[in-house]
């Protein structure tokens, strides 16, 4: 990914520099507490107060990392595919203050919020399959 301070960032070493602008853009709405919409060739972010903000709910959280992984997925080359997406679920979680749980990887990883985790479940490609929240250390 592209290091994120500099003033411009140079997108065309990137097979699909377009997707790799949406993804960021869209990250960058997500972090910032709004949804991501385009128009064309214009990024959008909407914000409402009445949305919970990301990282504090288990659901948001389940929804954006889903979400974040259909864009990342098609951008990351097969062979760095499971580190990518560890590592984006990870940073997501640490970000939000989560505590994350390794405990069922390969399978899974988790972001823990009070008595609520996110389970981000992955292929044996790395591909991130699915991201659901539930209770603690509980079947799902």
């Amino acid at each position: 990914m592209p290091v994120l301070s500099e003033p411009r960032l140079a997108l065309t070493r990137y097979p699909k520099p377009e997707t790799v602008a949406v993804l960021l853009a869209r990250t960058a709405a997500v972090v910032a507490g709004g949804a991501f919409t385009s128009l064309g060739n214009q990024f959008l972010v909407v914000s409402d107060d009445r949305l919970p903000q990301p990282g504090t709910d288990p659901e948001s959280a389940a929804r954006d990392i889903h979400a974040g992984a259909s864009w990342l997925t098609g951008i990351v080359p097969p062979r760095t595919r499971a580190e990518t997406m560890r590592t984006a679920a990870t940073a997501y979680f640490e970000h939000y203050g989560m505590q994350v749980n390794h405990y069922g990887m390969p399978d899974f990883l988790s972001g823990m919020t009070g008595l609520y985790e996110v389970r981000v479940h992955l292929a044996p490609d790395g591909t991130i399959v699915d991201a659901r929240p539930g209770m603690a250390f509980m079947p799902q």
